[in-house]
């Protein structure tokens, strides 16, 4: 909770605030053991519990929150760095299976639908032979790129590994699917991807699978998916295959 409040007013504001609560203490506390003790007027006393929190509380607070500020924001880049493929810079496989899992429980338990799709790239080793490896990791930064350029911000795109990647569409049947599938077969039939003065045709199969309410498990969901890439791949590449 102090974390969501330092993140919301900054060090400046919550700093303010700490030493005003601090101040109240003090007089708080002065006020409570002159009662105490039935000492007399106040006036010095109340004068040192206002000023000695007023000139130490913002020092002590502001080093304070420096350093909880740094340690949150540290936690959150470790936080975004375990969800992130270091190639691409999307999703990786572990953050994917996390979130599928998730889908997969809420839709079978409050109904709805979604999709998944597999992609691989057609004859990757191809542009890695002939090219080199550092040419072949700029195309997958590429493709990502536009993969993710091409989907709805509730989607949601990860390396599978390799040069496979994965798809999620959350409340999507297999006929909006197919119409993304059209569209993003489309662009890249149309553009290549440019490395440097290269410019690269790639082309990629991809097997879809849509949720079904009789399955036990995601891992069923993502074994059609690949039956049907493993179809697609067998029957010419450069085309999708819904299962």
């Amino acid at each position: 909770m102090f974390r969501i409040i330092l993140r919301r007013y900054g060090t400046a504001k919550v700093t303010i605030g700490l030493t005003l609560i601090s101040i109240l203490l003090s007089l708080g506390i002065t006020w409570g053991v002159n009662a105490l003790l039935k000492g007399g007027p106040l006036g010095e006393g109340l004068a040192i519990a206002i000023i000695v929190p007023l000139l130490i509380a913002p020092i002590m607070n502001v080093q304070i929150l420096r350093l909880l500020l740094q340690l949150d924001e540290a936690e959150q880049r470790l936080q975004v760095l375990s969800h992130t493929d270091d190639l691409t810079q999307t999703y990786n496989r572990r953050y994917f299976m996390q979130y599928i899992d998730q889908e997969f429980k809420r839709t079978k338990r409050y109904g709805g639908t979604f999709s998944i799709a597999i992609l691989d790239l057609d004859n990757f080793k191809e542009i890695n032979d002939k090219w080199g490896h550092l040419v072949g990791d700029q195309v997958l930064r590429t493709l990502t790129n536009m993969l993710n350029a091409s989907i709805r911000q509730a989607d949601v795109c990860a390396r599978y590994g390799g040069d496979e990647f994965i798809f999620l569409f959350p409340q999507t049947d297999k006929q909006q699917t197919e119409i993304w599938l059209h569209r993003i077969y489309e662009t890249f039939a149309t553009n290549s991807i440019q490395v440097d003065s290269l410019q690269i045709r790639v082309s990629f199969s991809v097997g879809v699978a849509v949720f079904d309410a009789t399955l036990d498990n995601f891992d069923d969901l993502l074994r059609q998916a690949d039956n049907a890439l493993y179809g697609a791949k067998h029957t010419g590449r450069n085309h999708f295959m819904l299962n």
